[in-house]
């Protein structure tokens, strides 16, 4: 009998698979569920650290400004490293407009600031280029869900899990102005959690060229994921960059460390509705002895 007066809507029911979670970077703030820096087929060598302010317009004419931190650290060898990347605090100014296509409760404050989440990959490099053989890595990774102010739209309260191989090859290498130009591919695959107990699954895809110079080093990238939903979870996104790269040797401890700024440029093509401003610096450690290479 007391079985009987429990709500229907208390039990668990069959999802309806024709229904959007909506849990999509289209309906997001713009560092919910980014799409992910691609590897250009090689693992860093170094010891890398990295802290970024970025500034994304939104198509709602919305504002965020974030701070963001990354390392790159090589475990023991140059073939692994294990990077960790950070949106350590997002400062937004939303709309009404933003708030309506985002499904917030229109009680809430337009602007604020909250916590990102913490990403976490092992990149493995599994062959070396040669003559006829690109470079390959392989990546596998998580997103946490320690993140605040999903009520809000800004991130996701969930976690999410992601893996990835990406093939590099130099086309042109030069000992003069111009060192060399590459292009690298990369295919993977993504999920993450949503509210109602099922996952959303997506292809993850990329492309990048790459110039190098005795100056500065530029690249464009065109990459996006699409996941099976079809409604706000097909990020796809273009993102230009130059960093000037400087060499700092130390003949006391006889290391070399490598400065380099860097700015990038960021469009959404397609549920991505944000462009991103990154202003960064970039140090690098040369901390493996070359022993162990």
């Amino acid at each position: 009998m007391a079985q009987a007066t429990i709500a229907q809507e208390q039990y668990f029911t069959p999802v309806d698979l024709r229904h959007s979670t909506h849990i999509a970077s289209g309906y997001f703030g713009p560092n919910a569920m980014q799409v992910f820096d691609i590897l250009d087929g090689s693992t860093d060598s170094t010891l890398r650290v990295e802290i970024a302010g970025d500034y994304h317009y939104g198509k709602y004419k919305d504002h965020t400004v974030s701070a963001f931190a990354k390392i790159k650290i090589p475990l023991f060898t140059k073939r692994v490293n294990l990077s960790v990347w950070w949106t350590a605090q997002e400062w937004y100014w939303s709309t009404t407009e933003k708030q309506q296509h985002s499904r917030v409760n229109p009680e809430y404050a337009l602007h604020g600031h909250a916590t990102g989440d913490i990403h976490i990959t092992t990149d493995i490099q599994c062959l070396y280029e040669r003559r006829w053989w690109p470079d390959i890595t392989a990546r596998i990774g998580i997103k946490t869900a320690s993140s605040a102010d999903y009520e809000k739209g800004r991130f996701f309260d969930n976690p999410a899990y992601f893996t990835d191989v990406t093939m590099g090859k130099t086309l042109v290498k030069g000992d003069k102005f111009f060192r060399s130009l590459k292009i690298s591919a990369e295919v993977g695959f993504l999920c993450w959690q949503t509210e109602t107990g099922r996952q959303n699954d997506a292809v993850m895809y990329g492309a990048q060229i790459k110039l190098n110079t005795q100056v500065f080093r530029i690249a464009a990238t065109y990459s996006g994921y699409s996941g099976w939903e079809h409604d706000g979870d097909r990020p796809m996104t273009v993102k230009a960059q130059i960093a000037f790269p400087t060499q700092l040797k130390s003949d006391k401890v006889q290391r070399t460390i490598t400065l380099e700024p860097y700015m990038e440029y960021l469009y959404g093509i397609r549920d991505y509705p944000y462009q991103q401003i990154r202003v960064a610096l970039a140090a690098s450690f040369d901390v493996l002895k070359k022993k162990r290479e």
